[in-house]
């Protein structure tokens, strides 16, 4: 049934605010020629003028959704089931032959997905658009915390998860996909990198619990940010390949300061709000 929730985005458009199918909206994502909508129970397309344009329900019991271009991967968290889709029909579904823990997808509607079993360490799965598979291996890791395709589906980044002498490590690799060693491998000591994305096929962001970076695909760049004890709360990458940042000592977003970075992880803006008021 229709909740009140209501999407107020893309504020330019006729058609905005509109309602949500579903009782809790999960994610949101901008896409080529519209919003995507993932909730509890179903996944949404709006158009720029927010009319809904395709509507399906899921029956994912905890839903994920990647989102890049005209293309959408949707899958059940620690289920087995997912589908790649473009604007118009379902490209490719299947099941999994482990848990899924995290997916990317493409522009090009290459896409990824990461599972885990309990007798070894994570599997990664690279597909192309028709669900042929590409290549897989075995994480190194015992887990991984998340994984993204460069928007031309040429290149892949993971984050694997360790520890060192009781210490969190965070180890974010970068491969060309198809072949077998890595590019790049950036460390990071007591570190949870939470989310990776591309940028461009040459610079990969990673959000972390208490640092945010701008990594080099091909050149060892390594630019970071260090949230100084500061708590995270949101953020989001744009269109301009800069990073904001907005942390607040409380969940409701009381005495917020939102902060954006520029390509090097520089302070370009800051802006003190209360987002509760």
């Amino acid at each position: 049934g229709m909740s009140d929730k209501q999407l107020f985005l893309n504020a330019s458009g006729d058609g905005y605010p509109v309602d949500v199918a579903g009782s809790e909206v999960i994610k949101t994502a901008h896409m080529t020629k519209g919003t995507a909508v993932l909730t509890d129970t179903s996944f949404t397309l709006y158009d720029k003028k927010g009319r809904s344009v395709l509507s399906e329900a899921h029956f994912l019991s905890s839903p994920g959704m990647e989102n890049s271009g005209k293309y959408s991967l949707l899958f059940d968290r620690m289920g087995v089931n997912y589908m790649a889709r473009n604007l118009s029909r379902v490209t490719c579904s299947g099941d999994a032959e482990n848990p899924i823990i995290c997916g990317d997808i493409s522009s090009d509607g290459t896409f990824v997905l990461v599972t885990n079993s309990e007798t070894t360490n994570a599997l990664v799965y690279v597909y192309a658009r028709d669900g042929k598979l590409i290549q897989s291996w075995k994480s190194v890791d015992d887990k991984i915390s998340d994984v993204a395709l460069s928007p031309s589906g040429r290149y892949i980044a993971w984050n694997g998860l360790s520890t060192k002498d009781g210490t969190l490590m965070s180890t974010v690799n970068v491969r060309k996909v198809g072949e077998k060693k890595n590019l790049k491998e950036y460390a990071f000591d007591d570190t949870l990198i939470v989310d990776l994305e591309f940028d461009t096929d040459a610079r990969l962001f990673a959000v972390g619990d208490v640092l945010s970076a701008v990594l080099g695909v091909r050149k060892d760049n390594n630019f970071a940010y260090s949230y100084e004890d500061r708590n995270l709360r949101y953020y989001d990458i744009n269109e301009d390949g800069e990073l904001a940042l907005v942390f607040s000592d409380s969940s409701d977003g009381s005495n917020a300061s939102v902060i954006v970075l520029d390509r090097e992880c520089r302070e370009k803006a800051a802006v003190y709000t209360d987002l509760n008021s």
